[in-house]
């Protein structure tokens, strides 16, 4: 065999070990990718407090009168129900208190008021909150909810996605903030 042909058959045989070594790092890559994103998606929901999946579907929720569990409720947050895409929550706010500007990046929020009256903050900018009023907070919107008057303001609150683990009950705002 000469040199020539010696040397083009060393190149072909270079030429498929690198193909070989090519597609390895491609296969690792594929799969370090893969894992890092599924455990980014894991991080975030942890960092948002969002329910975690199981391998049970929720089950359906009647709530009767939910007006007057609202009403009855004396707990700061009380989570009654959960699905996969949709939280239905009570929430008492005392007089003098408020539930504290926060920012829901990733859920939208749906606030309706069943007693007391209160003052809406989105965005900085104040609105009377009474009876019978509902506010839509879009996900992305710095909000607060403060309680004007002696009476506490009792709410039925959605979100979507959820956003507390299920059964979640807070008596105050302090136990909420831990």
């Amino acid at each position: 065999m000469s040199l020539a042909s010696k040397i083009k058959e060393g190149l072909e045989e270079a030429k498929e070990r690198a193909g070989d070594v090519t597609s390895r790092v491609a296969d690792v890559a594929g799969v370090a990718v893969s894992e890092a994103k599924e455990r980014a998606g894991e991080v975030t929901d942890k960092l948002h407090g969002h329910t975690e999946k199981t391998g049970t579907p929720p089950t359906p929720a009647h709530l009767k009168n939910l007006t007057q569990q609202a009403k009855d409720n004396g707990s700061f947050r009380h989570v009654l129900a959960t699905g996969e895409h949709t939280q239905v929550v009570v929430m008492s706010i005392p007089a003098g208190g408020d539930i504290g500007e926060e920012v829901h990046t990733d859920t939208d929020q749906i606030l309706y008021l069943v007693e007391g009256s209160g003052q809406v903050i989105l965005e900085g900018e104040a609105a009377d909150f009474g009876v019978g009023d509902l506010v839509l907070v879009t996900a992305g919107t710095r909000h607060n909810f403060k309680t004007v008057g002696e009476t506490a303001m009792k709410i039925i609150t959605a979100y979507a996605p959820p956003h507390h683990p299920d059964g979640t009950i807070h008596k105050t705002k302090a136990d909420a903030a831990d």
